[in-house]
């Protein structure tokens, strides 16, 4: 489904969000863009990535690594807000931009966790980086042993659980996250379809995908391949208000069920 007119999206919103990083430099998602080519500027930008530091730092960071600090967390998730002793990691300044290390995207609390040490870096409520989310070709390691029918039904959980976990966030905020995804239509690891089904599948009111490609820069899950390449860029309204599968999640059905129907793909 193209967008022809996407009026306002993304727009006179300086803060943004990236899930799922990896590399620095021009491998990192571009939270600047958004449909019809068009770009935004980005005040403050919080990164995240699944490695902890020091794993990070082992396979990316190289001369680059900059300077970590040592941050703990509060939740405010819940309402009143508590430290836990257990929930001290590494946040960096990178570039003009925080990283926050350890997160991993499809858990509420740990994107919480970056939410609340952007807000104390920043000076800003942590809702602000919610306006808009950014991920790029977020798949699952691939095992030479599994089929693709597997791969994909794996990639679709992971998107599923993503968009789960920033519902449940976005219960601090009264408008829509924008979601944004970098992947091509026809990327054999999950395809636009699929991709849409899982998102709507974890909590997105509705999804789109645009026609106009995009040339990003991509890494390997280790470090050791990076290639350039054409896109898409898909996009997925979140409200924690809206949920079009509220009465299906509250029924417990298993995620894994309800991905393999293909009934409602």
């Amino acid at each position: 489904m193209g967008i022809k007119d996407s009026g306002n999206i993304g727009e006179s919103r300086p803060f943004a969000m990236a899930l799922a990083e990896g590399d620095i430099g021009d491998k990192t998602v571009d939270v600047s863009v958004i449909f019809n080519n068009r770009e935004v500027d980005r005040h403050f930008v919080l990164r995240t990535c699944y490695l902890t530091y020091a794993a990070w730092k082992s396979t990316y960071g190289g001369s680059a690594a900059g300077s970590p600090f040592i941050t703990s967390y509060a939740y405010g998730l819940e309402g009143a807000k508590k430290q836990d002793p257990e929930s001290k990691g590494y946040a960096a300044w990178l570039g003009g931009e925080l990283w926050v290390f350890g997160v991993d995207a499809t858990s509420s609390r740990d994107i919480y966790k970056a939410l609340d040490i952007a807000a104390e870096w920043f000076g800003v409520r942590p809702e602000f980086f919610l306006s808009d989310i950014y991920v790029k070709n977020l798949n699952v390691d691939t095992n030479k042993k599994e089929t693709n029918e597997t791969l994909v039904r794996r990639n679709k959980r992971l998107y599923a659980k993503t968009c789960e976990a920033i519902h449940r966030v976005s219960k601090i905020k009264s408008s829509s996250v924008n979601f944004w995804v970098f992947s091509h239509k026809e990327n054999f690891k999950i395809k636009q379809k699929d991709l849409r089904s899982a998102m709507r599948a974890g909590g997105a009111s509705i999804a789109f995908s645009s026609k106009e490609k995009h040339s990003v820069n991509s890494g390997s899950n280790n470090g050791e391949k990076e290639f350039e390449h054409r896109t898409n860029l898909h996009l997925a309204k979140i409200n924690f208000n809206i949920s079009p599968l509220k009465d299906l999640m509250s029924s417990r059905m298993p995620l894994e069920q309800y991905l393999g129907e293909a009934a409602l793909l």
